[in-house]
């Protein structure tokens, strides 16, 4: 190593900076491998394959996807701009959901697969972005050095999760004679203009207490037992949705019909939050599940020509679901639920004006709220 870098900090910066560059598409590489019905599919059956108590769930959610307190205010207002800002209807759209659990235990498959994705992506981003062998070398060494076994430090009796979302959205523009252009061009959008726009969510967590809320008991289902439990854990997430932002422009942006421009935003969000989870079973059980991110995110909105605006995120959600547990022979355990599920993402960004080549713009701070119902079935195997 000192033969390569005389300096130290000279030799170290240039490879973390190395490094996360090369970790910028791993949001886009998990899409393209877990947001799709084959994607899932070969999660599935290589988890199955690694493992010997796998918990698993598929579902469908009717979603819709709007703004969130700005779409409220907005409402309640008569004004230029919020009338411009009602006009943008919710998406809706059909949202495939997988979820993925085990129990830590002596059982390390769901990290070990984990850890083989997020860090073969990574290697992957390295050799594609490094020419020289040596630096190649060099950073690849350091990730190997710097990859934890996180089973290592798991709580035995925790339970692993992973929970993908993927689909799309499709709302309309009810008012589009107020947009002057959308997209940086002039926009004449007539009756029946829609916006679309793709949605996926991945996330990774852990629950302290994996038998404080298991559906299925040994060898008869818990609900024969009137059985109740909560417990907490902790997660992360990669979130990517969009919707059209209104802007403004000029100096007195959205006073006329022509101070409005319509951009398709696409926004990025990594969080870092609390779960709370709990169960009540007599013959039907009863879930909540809550989650809340508490300004411990970072959020990348994306304008396009404008550029992107970045932030912290103050978000939560919940669900709140109805199961009917089955126990076929105590060798499969299957659970078919309905729920209603909800989500909201406020972004607080660093500035909510910036300049372009050619005049002031004004942003209109967006939030996202995502709700609606799911139908799906869990087992166990």
């Amino acid at each position: 190593m000192n033969r390569l870098c005389l300096n130290p900090v000279a030799c170290v910066l240039p490879i973390l900076l190395t490094l996360s560059v090369a970790w910028a598409d791993v949001g886009d590489r998990l899409k393209d491998r877990l947001g799709s019905d084959k994607g899932a599919k070969e999660t599935f059956w290589a988890l199955l394959d690694r493992t010997v108590d796998l918990e698993a769930s598929f579902g469908l959610w009717q979603a819709r996807l709007s703004g969130g307190l700005t779409a409220l205010t907005a409402k309640l207002d008569e004004g230029q701009v919020s009338q411009a800002i009602d006009s943008i209807s919710a998406g809706e759209g059909l949202v495939r959901e997988v979820r993925f659990g085990l129990r830590v235990g002596d059982n390390k498959a769901f990290f070990s697969y984990l850890s083989d994705q997020l860090f073969n992506e990574a290697e992957a981003q390295v050799k594609e972005a490094i020419d020289s062998r040596v630096a190649r070398e060099i950073i690849l060494r350091m990730m190997a050095e710097l990859r934890p076994d996180l089973s290592d430090y798991l709580p035995p009796k925790a339970k692993a999760f992973m929970r993908v979302q993927y689909g799309r959205f499709i709302g309309g523009v009810d008012e589009p004679w107020r947009f002057s252009t959308r997209g940086g061009r002039p926009w004449f959008g007539g009756a029946g203009a829609e916006w679309r726009s793709d949605y996926f969510s991945a996330e990774v967590g852990l629950l302290e207490e994996e038998e404080a809320i298991n559906e299925f008991g040994e060898g008869q289902a818990r609900r024969r037992r009137r059985y109740s439990g909560a417990t907490t854990g902790v997660f992360l997430r990669f979130s990517r949705m969009g919707r059209p932002l209104v802007l403004g422009f000029g100096n007195e942006a959205g006073l006329d019909a022509n101070g409005f421009i319509l951009e398709d935003a696409t926004l990025d969000a990594y969080s870092f939050g609390l779960r709370f989870d709990g169960i009540k079973c007599d013959t039907i059980c009863w879930r909540v599940i809550g989650d809340f991110v508490p300004f411990t995110g970072v959020a990348s909105l994306d304008l396009g020509r404008f550029g992107n605006q970045r932030g912290a995120i103050l978000g939560g959600g919940g669900e709140l679901r109805a199961s009917l547990p089955i126990n076929m022979l105590d060798m499969l355990f299957i659970s078919p639920y309905a729920s209603i599920q909800a989500e909201f993402i406020f972004p607080l960004f660093f500035e909510d004006s910036f300049n372009t080549d050619l005049e002031r713009v004004t942003m209109w701070l967006p939030d996202y709220f995502l709700w609606g119902p799911s139908l799906g079935i869990m087992g166990r195997f």
